[in-house]
């Protein structure tokens, strides 16, 4: 007949909570009678790991003070691995960071099986990060960088250097956005339908520039309030009556198309 499988080791906690059932009921050293047969069927296991769970915790227990019963089996067992830590610390090194962009690219470069890989990253000795490109400053840039914070120091007679407190300026630039995305998030009750948003198609969906005006924050006297700094917003578009009629409008009705802005 084939051997009957044999069930898994006790975990550590199953292994402390026999060792406690065993503290609880031994008497004199011994257990009552038929206790050791409810607990060989409670946890699955033989008389001989019952045994031996009792004489590792006695054992720890007069050694160091406090009983051990936790399995000695991890990093003892099983077959051997083929790298070290060491080792794939140095083949994971010795790619260069263009080779390391994805898993299966530095299994092929490394040498270690993705799988390999996967666990590393799991355990946090291989770390997942993103890289941004960053502007080239030259030293002309820096110069004008710092010609440019200077222009802002003032030097007075009474109070010596003192910087411009920028309330007479104004930071214009331009924005882009568009009109829509793909993907809108709403809220709704539950008896609300979706709102229905519709596109020739989503990869050339209309863009806007803006062009934006701020100032520094200040507190208004006139209203006894502060003020955001925020002086306005304005969309470089078009109005212009529509040249011929389609199924979405008749011909002449006003439509605001983008204007394409050149620099001078």
């Amino acid at each position: 007949m084939p051997r009957a499988t044999t069930k898994q080791d006790l975990t550590d906690d199953e292994r402390v909570s026999l060792y406690h059932d065993l503290l609880e009921h031994k008497e004199g050293g011994r257990l009552p009678q038929g206790k050791a047969k409810a607990l060989l069927l409670k946890y699955g296991i033989s008389r001989q790991t019952l045994s031996r769970v009792w004489r590792r915790g006695q054992d720890s227990k007069a050694s160091t003070g406090v009983a051990n019963v936790a399995l000695l089996k991890q990093g003892r067992c099983g077959r051997p691995k083929k790298w070290s830590l060491d080792d794939m610390e140095a083949a994971v090194k010795s790619v260069p960071a263009h080779l390391r962009m994805t898993l299966a690219m530095l299994a092929s470069t490394s040498g270690i099986s993705s799988t390999t890989l996967w666990r590393l990253l799991k355990t946090k000795k291989l770390r997942r990060r993103t890289s941004r490109i960053k502007p080239m400053l030259t030293d002309k840039h820096k110069t004008d960088r710092m010609t440019f914070a200077r222009s802002f120091l003032h030097e007075t007679t009474r109070q010596g250097m003192r910087w411009h407190d920028m309330l007479d300026l104004v930071h214009i630039d331009e924005k882009w956005f568009y009109i829509t995305m793909v993907n809108r998030r709403y809220y709704l009750w539950h008896d609300e339908a979706i709102p229905v948003r519709k596109c020739s198609s989503k990869r050339h969906i209309i863009k806007v520039m803006f062009l934006t005006a701020v100032a520094r924050p200040r507190f208004d006297h006139a209203k006894k309030a502060m003020w955001d700094g925020k002086i306005g917003m304005w969309p470089f578009v078009t109005q212009a009556p529509a040249q011929r009629a389609s199924k979405n409008r008749d011909r002449g009705t006003m439509i605001t198309t983008p204007t394409t802005v050149t620099k001078y």
